[in-house]
């Protein structure tokens, strides 16, 4: 049987181009026929260009958007072209194969598969993919004869506005199998559908260790001080300068655009490619981060790690916690610095996330009607 995996594989993003591979990688260990299609909508790869393309209803915000990014791209210029080869480069080698890539929604009727899997990622939040889209629920014209299966599914945020809630309630009839990422969701998907909605873990968490380690690149040097933010935070900044001199160590920041640059001393590398991420981590001696798959990384690396909060992506990552039964890793002032050295359990992670790893392939199993020891 031929698997179609859609996701966000052509997002220059870390996390969204690792969980694929995560995703591709285990099902392909249970059927070879299994490829990434590679979707490249405007919608979702134009915010990576040199003049980036992000439709937004206020063309007036678009325009002004568009023009402070194109601004600081070409004053990074060369580090631009860099981190934008080094993407293209994993794409190519572990997601897609060097296949050309689909730019409309419409040239996926042609599809020849018997399974189309949707997700991992927000692939249902309308505030990334600028609307809900119908082919991240498997809709198409004319109609693809394929079962339909949601991994990892994401919308975000607990729940979706109002304006939102009868369009995806006749979306998800098309989804024959629906599993979420959040847990929090869950009930308010629920509310949507008669059908059961099973919690998994995200894909990155469906490879071993020693699987990662066979894509990643080595530091130049260590030890260091990682940190990666998806958006500012004062408080972040000043507790990595004081861990800093407390540890006599040096920040790395990875660092993708001046949204979310912290101080200027830092150590920084604004042309890292996905190999180098998993490095980067791998090899830190601490992480800190508000990132949901610098998170993931840290834990299946034995890292010693802080979560700081996001203004409005917590629920993933308080989620994640749980299921590894971390949830004291997450910043408390009170503290100081000494929280990021309290000791981890990870006997006792361990169990909890493999008992959450093993349920999430024995669901992939069993929508894909395939008998496999784990």
């Amino acid at each position: 049987m031929r698997i179609g995996i859609l996701t966000f594989s052509h997002s220059d993003n870390y996390g969204a181009m690792l969980q694929a591979y995560g995703l591709k990688s285990y099902i392909c260990s249970l059927n070879n026929q299994t490829f990434i299609i590679p979707y490249a909508p405007p919608y979702l790869v134009g915010r990576h260009w040199l003049i980036p393309y992000i439709p937004q209803a206020d063309k007036w915000k678009q325009v002004k958007s568009a023009y402070k990014s194109t601004i600081y791209n070409l004053s990074t210029i060369i580090d631009f072209h860099r981190q934008r080869k080094r993407m293209k480069a994993f794409r190519n080698k572990y997601l897609t194969n060097n296949a050309k890539s689909i730019k409309r929604a419409k040239t996926l009727k042609h599809l020849k598969i018997d399974y189309l899997i949707v997700g991992s990622d927000q692939i249902w939040n309308p505030d990334i993919t600028l609307g809900l889209r119908k082919e991240f629920f498997g809709v198409f014209s004319p109609k693809i004869s394929c079962k339909v299966i949601a991994y990892a599914a994401s919308i975000g945020n607990d729940v979706l506005p109002e304006s939102y809630r009868e369009e995806i309630k006749k979306l998800l009839e098309n989804v024959d199998i629906i599993s979420m990422r959040e847990r929090s969701s869950i009930s308010y998907i629920s509310s949507l559908t008669s059908k059961q909605i099973t919690d998994v873990m995200d894909p990155i968490f469906l490879l071993s260790v020693d699987q990662w380690k066979l894509i990643e690149s080595i530091p130049c040097q260590y030890p260091y001080i990682l940190v990666y933010v998806t958006e500012s935070n004062q408080e972040l900044n000043n507790f990595i300068q004081e861990l800093s001199k407390e540890k006599n160590l040096p920040i790395i920041q990875i660092k993708r655009n001046k949204a979310v640059s912290l101080s200027p001393s830092f150590k920084w590398n604004a042309c890292t490619g996905p190999s180098d991420f998993l490095g980067y981590i791998h090899y830190a001696q601490y992480v800190v981060t508000n990132s949901f798959h610098a998170t993931a990384f840290s834990i299946l690396f034995h890292k010693q790690f802080l979560i700081f909060n996001h203004s409005s992506r917590n629920a993933r990552l308080k989620d994640l916690l749980f299921n590894c039964n971390l949830e004291n890793r997450i910043f408390d002032k009170s503290l100081a610095t000494t929280q990021i050295d309290n000791p981890i359990d990870w006997n006792q992670t361990e169990q909890k996330k493999e008992k959450a790893i093993r349920y999430s392939k024995e669901f992939l199993q069993r929508s894909l009607a395939i008998n496999e020891e784990i």
